[in-house]
């Protein structure tokens, strides 16, 4: 029994060494940071208009100032639902995606 245990716990630090390894979000950098801010000033806006018009509009966006490198993408959009993702090309592997239930940052290739 101690020996099938034994034999178990190597296979699964072999297997675990073996596996890829994933670094961290680094959300801390400067840029990183501006482009949250961007991303949720955007939320804001997007949801302002759905309070007062009852649909979303990317008319919202239309004046929202993006520093150099800073640019934004509709991925889906809809009368009552859209995915707007922000990438900077200061801040790599890194999106931030808008979204009518908030704003989080996700791994992207």
């Amino acid at each position: 029994m101690k020996q099938t245990i034994l034999w178990s716990l190597a296979a699964v630090l072999l297997l675990a060494a073996c596996a890829p390894r994933v670094a961290p979000l680094q959300l801390n950098s400067p840029e990183a940071l501006e482009l949250e801010r961007i991303a949720t000033a955007a939320w804001h806006r997007m949801q302002l208009v759905y309070l007062e018009t009852g649909e979303y509009t990317t008319n919202a966006l239309a004046d929202l100032r993006l520093p150099s490198g800073v640019r934004w993408l509709v991925e889906e959009f809809g009368a009552s639902s859209y995915t707007i993702r922000f990438t900077s090309i200061h801040v790599e592997g890194v999106a931030w995606f808008v979204t009518p239930a908030g704003v989080v940052a996700r791994r992207v290739s």
